[in-house]
């Protein structure tokens, strides 16, 4: 499924679903390095844009101790 996909589905269960008092989040990463695609930030300039559009100025990418995130809230 698509981002876009994803963002519409929660977006059309939020809607319907309102009424019930629930509520719809959707997590969709943005560009993440992984072994997969890793070549595709070789591309000179590419992973500086990249970084250059996230919150923390850097090109996210696996933990390198593959633990999760180390804070999630759900409120």
């Amino acid at each position: 499924m698509t981002k876009s996909a994803a963002e519409a589905m929660s977006m059309t269960l939020a809607n319907e679903l309102r009424v019930r008092g629930i509520t719809v989040n959707a997590v969709a990463p943005g560009a993440t390095r992984t072994a997969t695609n890793g070549s595709v930030f070789e591309a000179p300039g590419v992973a500086e844009l990249i970084a250059a559009t996230t919150a923390l100025n850097r090109l996210p990418g696996p933990r390198p101790s593959g633990a999760p995130a180390q804070v999630v809230i759900y409120a």
